[in-house]
């Protein structure tokens, strides 16, 4: 099998090393070694790495949730939802999230005092996964929504 993110160890003096990596995994190799602690206690980047691919290989990729990035700009236009709080005929409030805001707001306005709701807030935000802003690790990973299985 071939490493998702294997690090490559050199070794510049007797009293230290410095690892480099093949990819960007650092942190959600990290953020698997907090589920799954050794048990002597030691810090290895090495040993955090093979713990990364025997998870991800056996399909368990809930630690790639936890470790983002911050979008681009590119990402912001492509991921931007409008979220608008309406007050229902009834009372009852509701959150309605979708992509073209403008359109929503025009057949409220066409529909006159025959409109199902009122907008009471409205924001703009853009999600990819469950973070607004962020891009988790787990959506940059091919196969992520395939679950039982390691992502190919």
């Amino acid at each position: 099998m071939t490493s998702h993110c294997s690090p490559a160890t050199e070794a510049p003096g007797p009293s230290h090393h410095t690892v480099t990596f093949k990819s960007g995994h650092y942190p959600t190799a990290r953020c698997a070694r907090v589920s799954y602690l050794t048990h002597d206690g030691k810090r290895s980047p090495a040993a955090d790495f093979e713990l990364y691919d025997r998870l991800f290989s056996n399909g368990h990729v809930s630690p790639l949730e936890h470790a983002a990035r911050p979008m681009k700009r590119q990402e912001l236009e492509e991921h931007q939802f409008y979220e608008f709080t309406v007050k229902n005929r009834d009372g009852t409030l509701g959150v309605l999230r979708m992509r073209d805001g403008g359109k929503f707001e025009a057949s409220l306005a066409a529909a006159g005092e025959h409109r199902r709701c009122d907008i009471v807030s409205r924001r703009v935000s853009y999600f990819c996964g469950n973070f607004n802003g962020w891009v988790q690790h787990r959506k940059e990973t091919p196969g992520e929504a395939v679950f039982g299985s390691a992502p190919t």
